[in-house]
C-alpha cells in the first residue's frame, strides 16, 4: 500500500465517521434533515401542517416532536463512500 492509498483510506474513514456523527434524520411528515447524533432536530408542531384525508389539519397537541435516524439513507451513504473509496484505492495502486 502506497501513500496515496493510505490517504484514500484515511479520507474514507473520516467521511464515514462524520456521517455517523451527523446522520440523516427523518420525520414522518417532512423531508430529511441532518444534525448531530446526540441532539436530533426538534420541530415546533404548532407550525406544522399535515394532511388528514382531504383536509389540512394543524397539529397543536404536543409542542415538540423528535426525529428518528433514517437508517436506510445512512447505510446507502456509507455504501456509496465505500464503493467510491474502493475504486479510488484500486486506481491508485502501484503498477507492477
Amino acid at each position: 500500500m502506497n501513500k496515496k492509498q493510505k490517504c484514500v483510506l484515511i479520507i474514507v474513514g473520516v467521511v464515514i465517521f462524520l456521517m455517523l456523527i451527523y446522520p440523516p434524520f427523518h420525520y414522518s411528515y417532512k423531508n430529511e434533515r441532518y444534525a448531530r447524533i446526540d441532539c436530533p432536530p426538534a420541530v415546533d408542531v404548532n407550525t406544522l401542517k399535515m394532511f388528514h384525508g382531504r383536509d389540512l389539519v394543524y397539529i397543536i397537541d404536543t409542542p415538540i416532536v423528535r426525529a428518528t435516524i433514517n437508517n436506510g439513507t445512512l447505510v446507502t451513504q456509507w455504501l456509496g463512500v465505500l464503493i467510491i473509496g474502493g475504486i479510488a484505492w484500486l486506481l491508485l495502486r502501484d503498477r507492477l
